[in-house]
């Protein structure tokens, strides 16, 4: 069985494991256990995620998100899934209203469409720092990071992760934002911001006597999406790519995918497709495993 370990989502190892030293691991470190997940249909990949580093110090496995080895697990992690599996999805570009009028909500109505890559292409990889990646044909070349990363949302605002697309669906992140409109009371069209456009992300929480949770989470995601996309689209128009493709902490939440798409499309101006992967958060420990970084 294919076993990986995460904590605070980095990749800590990869390893082979019988069923019996599953059962023993889950046992030992049962208290230390946020979740443990197996997937049926990706040869019982095993995921373990614990509390805590103590835990995985005691077992001395490594951190292998490094620019050197990360780039090569997420090679062969997408080389393994996607002759394997339907592992992609993706959303129709967001027509010229929607993005023009800032309309976050109505992006979230989109549907999924299937959807193919072929490389080149940039891979963006969330975890707790953002790092971006060229996807070509024989390799998997770093590019740069943020560190900026999931980290930034979670240590300010704590969320469940279960019911994160219903607090985005219910969240109004105007109350917390400063806004086109706060500035000059509707849009200034003359230079092509709307009045729902976010001048300055949290600007208003500070004085507002009341921020409830959804709004600010909300808040943040976008601020998150528009900063991930920031440097995506600049990664990309270096290198003449018009596709990116999204990994990791997060894509597996419909709503947090759109509003990431929203941002890239409002970003290029609609000039960017937009490809995420189904199982985000096991690519890299696949690939990682494929390489032979095992303990």
């Amino acid at each position: 069985m294919l076993c990986t370990i995460i904590s605070a989502n980095n990749i800590y190892g990869c390893y082979r494991a019988s069923d019996a030293d599953v059962d023993c691991f889950l046992k030992t470190h049962k208290n230390d256990l946020i979740w443990y997940n197996k997937l049926e249909d990706v040869e019982c990949n095993l995921i373990f995620q614990l509390k805590s580093t103590a835990t995985i110090k005691n077992l001395k496995i490594h951190n292998i998100s490094s620019n050197e080895v990360l780039p090569k697990s997420i090679y062969n992690g997408i080389s393994y899934m996607t002759l394997r599996y339907d592992v992609l999805f993706g959303y129709s570009k967001l027509i010229p209203e929607i993005v023009g009028n800032f309309d976050i909500k109505k992006s979230l109505d989109m549907p999924k469409i299937q959807t193919d890559l072929s490389p080149p292409y940039l891979v963006v990889h969330i975890a707790d720092v953002v790092t971006y990646c060229l996807y070509t044909e024989s390799e998997c070349k770093f590019m740069g990071d943020s560190p900026i990363g999931i980290k930034f949302i979670r240590n300010l605002i704590d969320y469940d992760t279960l019911n994160i697309d219903k607090m985005l669906n219910i969240g109004d992140n105007s109350t917390v934002d400063f806004l086109i409109s706060d500035i000059y009371k509707d849009g200034y069209d003359s230079v092509g911001l709307p009045k729902n456009c976010i001048a300055a992300s949290l600007a208003k929480a500070s004085c507002a006597e009341y921020c409830a949770k959804e709004d600010l989470f909300k808040s943040l995601i976008i601020a998150f999406a528009f900063d991930i996309t920031h440097h995506a689209i600049i990664y990309a128009q270096m290198n003449g790519l018009d596709t990116i493709a999204y990994l990791g902490d997060l894509v597996n939440v419909e709503n947090v995918c759109k509003i990431i798409h929203f941002a890239a499309m409002f970003r290029s101006s609609m000039g960017v497709n937009s490809a995420f992967f189904k199982y985000p958060q096991y690519i890299a420990p696949l690939g990682m495993a494929e390489i032979g970084e095992t303990n």
